[in-house]
């Protein structure tokens, strides 16, 4: 499925910033981080480190247009090297305010936000709280059971058509029945899993 991403369940990755402070064990041994100590995007990382505004914007126009012409539809992971839950001081609202009209405007693409701060959408987006467009996925990381216990109901309040778990890393066993699969496929006992498109779970599975 990647096209202009190394991941491979979307098309496209976008980020409107970089930058990002860790939260959890997940975040130990973060990529973003070590390529940004590479590659000097931003100045630094971490509750000290000013957030960047990317220059990256007009990508979301291009990857609409292309899959409207194609008729089909493309998944954008949203963000790889940020938090779109982020709560720092100098993420200008602008951003955020932006990244949802861009959701609204550009319908042909399915916006994969992922976040370890479910708990700060509602206070961070309240326009997206109020009319939750259905191209805006949602997706809350849980690399173990203490996180998914926390996170997984706080992702469940968020009125988005698709929820998902992302267990990467994985760093042990995760029970996932809380979460929802969505409809069945065909006649088969298992359901989908929305985030990595390939893997097949059975209903009700611990991984």
């Amino acid at each position: 499925m990647a096209e202009n991403s190394n991941i491979e369940w979307c098309h496209h990755t976008y980020n409107p910033w970089i930058g990002c402070s860790k939260v959890s064990p997940a975040c130990d041994h973060c990529y973003a981080e070590t390529q940004n100590n590479h590659r000097k995007w931003a100045e630094g990382w971490g509750p000290h480190a000013a957030r960047k505004r990317t220059k990256t914007r007009s990508n979301l126009q291009k990857w609409d247009k292309k899959a409207n012409e194609l008729g089909v539809r493309y998944r954008v992971f949203c963000a790889s090297l940020a938090d779109i839950g982020d709560n720092h001081r100098s993420i200008d609202p602008i951003w955020r305010r932006q990244l949802v009209g861009d959701i609204r405007q550009y319908t042909n693409l399915d916006i994969l936000l992922l976040t370890k701060r479910p708990q700060n959408i509602p206070t961070l987006y309240p326009d997206l709280m109020e009319d939750w467009p259905s191209n805006a996925w949602i997706g809350t990381t849980v690399e173990n059971q203490v996180e998914a216990d926390r996170r997984i109901p706080r992702l469940l309040k968020l009125p988005a058509p698709v929820r998902f778990a992302s267990v990467e890393p994985l760093l042990g066993p995760v029970d996932l029945t809380s979460l929802p699969y969505g409809m069945p496929i065909g006649n088969a006992p298992s359901y989908q899993d929305a985030l990595r498109g390939k893997i097949w779970m059975q209903e009700g599975s611990v991984t």
